[in-house]
């Protein structure tokens, strides 16, 4: 299990504090991701976005890694050291002494305000359990989930209503002057996001602005043969 900070790039400043299994950099790019596709809209997700409006990402910075299963307590061990040092965070999570040490996982009337106040994925993190029973649990006491956003199981609208993506003026500036791919892995988002706004605005590619394909036109031979001994 690592334990992470979200860090402000402009003042160096930590902004959230989480947990995952996976790699730092997925789990960076997968902040980055769901927060600009309006998938969320907790504080952290807009701070993203804030940040995304100039050109700027939030970087990922490893505080622990243990062999731990279940983390919330050391989660917010390090939300509460970091409060205290004087840092803003966007976490919602219960004070250190709050957490019961046999039974961090369990469910009290404080996670339970915390229904449709905050996205489930996120309770879920802090009660220790998955989302499906977060929104179970939702769901039993008849409560819209965080901002009236429509279930993860219903179908999305068409691209274009509250899930498309606004990208970056710095990306929408540079579109056809990079190859579609290297503008997508900037923003963390996939070339096909990339491609269709190109075309929308009427943008030839990389490729078609300057020959550059990466293909060998007929007759030329490769690179590799054309060197001359020295």
């Amino acid at each position: 299990m690592r334990f992470y900070a979200l860090v402000d790039p402009r003042y160096g400043t930590y902004c959230y504090v989480g947990r995952t299994v996976s790699g730092l950099d997925d789990r960076r790019r997968e902040h980055i991701r769901t927060s600009l596709t309006g998938k969320s809209n907790c504080m952290k997700a807009q701070w993203i976005r804030e940040l995304a409006s100039v050109g700027l990402f939030p970087t990922i910075e490893l505080l622990e890694e243990t062999d731990v299963e279940n983390g919330v307590r050391i989660e917010i061990k390090w939300i509460t050291a970091l409060r205290e040092g004087g840092h803003n965070l966007l976490n919602v999570a219960k004070p250190l002494d709050c957490v019961n040490k046999s039974h961090c996982s369990n469910w009290d009337e404080y996670h339970f305000s915390l229904l449709g106040v905050i996205p489930d994925d996120e309770l879920a993190a802090i009660v220790g359990v998955t989302r499906k029973a977060v929104a179970y649990q939702r769901k039993k006491r008849d409560i819209s989930p965080c901002g009236n956003r429509p279930e993860k199981q219903s179908t999305p609208p068409n691209m274009g209503g509250w899930n498309k993506l606004e990208l970056p003026v710095e990306i929408i500036d540079n579109l056809g002057k990079f190859p579609d791919y290297v503008l997508a892995e900037r923003i963390c988002v996939s070339k096909a996001v990339i491609s269709r706004r190109r075309r929308e605005l009427g943008i030839l590619s990389y490729a078609q602005q300057t020959g550059h394909n990466g293909k060998f036109a007929t007759g030329n031979p490769h690179p590799r043969w054309g060197r001359k001994n020295t």
